[in-house]
């Protein structure tokens, strides 16, 4: 197998990022319409739990993997490399399994808590993929050690296309919640399969050992920062379902499920941006150019301001109406927890953009430290508003959370990176969104059509004010042009773009 290059390798992670991203959201919006406010609420809770049990059953191993596996190979130290790999494997399926069993003795109990035998056949699904799962993160973690991108992508792609395809047949001929988790399963079964065949080519000696100890160490910053989001983005869903009527608990964390799947987009959207990111901050930091340092760290904050606040205006704007585009009408009433979530995520995006700064000058415990308060804030905020306010309580959590976590990340930027943020260059596009949502607000959007055509139509009114404030830069023509080389526009289309653009820089 052949390795790729960094260039072509992150246009190849961006495209397949992308195909999983759409799959992804295929995927939620299917099951949502097949299994209603309910049925979706119980999927949403045993993703929730699947999420978790992951994280016990892989302990940051699989990262641990990609870093070893790429270090002893660039030394060619082939007794070691086989080693990381099949000691990763060998202990992460034990801990699967280990996990696995100890969770499928709470099964009946969680089951009759939650008054809802379907969680005792979804549940159980959930314990018999964990080791399943732990073994494939391995795989994909000596994948991307030895920089097979183009598998490592094929891997990605195919494990969403399979959810996608057997989750719709399996809960059409009627097998409701189950067949949405056994999708899981299945596509897990295959792609873990297909990470063996990519790997079996690979020779690898037998019988070779490494200190799993190592591992474990290198993994346990990376355990505690992952454990951390994991309490950030499933508390809120687990704690509606735990706080909530009993009765009633299953359909709220359905509308709720719906409307943190939307108020998410804004943030997947953002990975990109952040793939690229990393690595050039952390080129520019080891060799202490100052001056690149800042401008990365002011253009990536700059088209969070570009891209992302006037998605999650459009979000809060027209938060009922998404909703009911995307999802049947019965899930309405997550709307206001969607509005209060799309405020959230300006924050999340702004968190984003500082950890990955914050990592890429060499400072990854920083990082997981703010993520562990943000987590400690978390999960008491949770129970207090969840209890008080319901779905309403969750996202409000959740976005303080963020507010919290933002807040340390950005402070850390500033005082270290010493960078300035001028606020002429953030309060034109600011403003333009702001005229936006006002415009968007009083179009009519009544029906799915009418809301179709508002997003479209704010979607031009926002690039119009762009230009006529003369918001864009010339850095942000060029990188235009380069998005349209890699997308292989034709030079001439490109050329009269780009020159049109040009006349409204500043």
């Amino acid at each position: 197998m052949q390795k790729t290059d960094v260039a072509t390798g992150s246009f190849i992670m961006l495209a397949a990022s992308c195909n999983a991203f759409v799959l992804g959201y295929i995927y939620q919006v299917a099951m949502g319409w097949f299994l209603g406010p309910t049925g979706y609420g119980v999927l949403g809770v045993s993703l929730a739990i699947m999420n978790i049990l992951a994280l016990f059953s892989e302990l940051g191993i699989p990262v641990a993997v990609t870093k070893y596996v790429s270090e002893y190979e660039a030394k060619k130290e082939w007794k070691n490399v086989s080693g990381v790999i099949q000691s990763g494997i060998k202990f992460t399926a034990y801990l699967g399994i280990a996990t696995a069993t100890i969770f499928a003795f709470f099964i009946p109990i969680l089951s009759d808590y939650f008054k809802n035998q379907e969680y005792l056949f979804t549940l159980s699904v959930v314990a018999a993929t964990i080791p399943v799962i732990s073994i494939l993160a391995t795989y994909r973690g000596a994948l991307q050690g030895f920089q097979l991108i183009k598998e490592y992508s094929m891997l990605s792609i195919a494990e969403a296309v399979v959810r996608v395809v057997i989750a719709i047949v399996l809960v059409y001929i009627g097998f409701y919640v189950l067949g949405a988790i056994l999708a899981f399963a299945i596509c897990i079964l295959i792609t873990v399969s297909l990470a063996f065949f990519f790997l079996r080519k690979i020779s690898l000696e037998k019988n070779a050992t490494f200190p799993i100890k190592k591992s474990l160490l290198f993994a346990i910053p990376v355990t505690v920062a992952s454990a951390a989001l994991l309490i950030l983005t499933n508390t809120d869903i687990l704690c509606i379902k735990l706080l909530s009527p009993k009765l009633l608990s299953d359909t709220l964390a359905g509308y709720y499920n719906a409307a943190a799947i939307i108020a998410r987009i804004p943030v997947y959207i953002l990975s990109p941006l952040l793939i690229v990111l990393l690595p050039a901050v952390s080129s520019v930091y080891a060799i202490d150019d100052q001056n690149k340092l800042k401008l990365y760290t002011e253009t990536a904050f700059r088209y969070v301001i570009l891209l992302i606040i006037p998605m999650c205006v459009g979000l809060i704007v027209l938060s009922k109406d998404l909703i009911s585009l995307l999802y049947p009408r019965a899930f309405l009433y997550g709307a206001p927890a969607l509005a209060v979530l799309a405020f959230g995520s300006i924050f999340s995006a702004l968190f984003s953009i500082a950890s990955t700064l914050i990592i890429g000058i060499g400072k990854p415990q920083i990082t997981m430290r703010i993520l562990a308060l943000a987590a400690i804030i978390n999960i008491p905020l949770n129970i207090i508003l969840v209890s008080k306010f319901s779905i309403i309580g969750a996202a409000f959590a959740t976005t303080i959370s963020c507010l919290f976590a933002a807040v340390l990340t950005l402070f850390y930027i500033v005082r270290v990176i010493k960078v300035e943020f001028g606020i002429r260059s953030y309060a034109r596009p600011i403003f333009a969104a702001a005229i936006m949502g006002v415009f968007v607000f009083f179009f009519p959007h009544w029906n799915r059509i009418l809301t179709l055509i508002d997003v479209l139509f704010g979607a031009v009114i926002y690039f119009v004010l762009l230009l006529a404030l003369q918001a864009l830069k010339k850095e942000d023509v060029e990188i235009l042009r380069h998005i349209l080389s890699l997308l292989r526009v034709s030079e001439k289309t490109s050329s009269k773009l780009v020159g049109f653009l040009s006349r409204f820089i500043r």
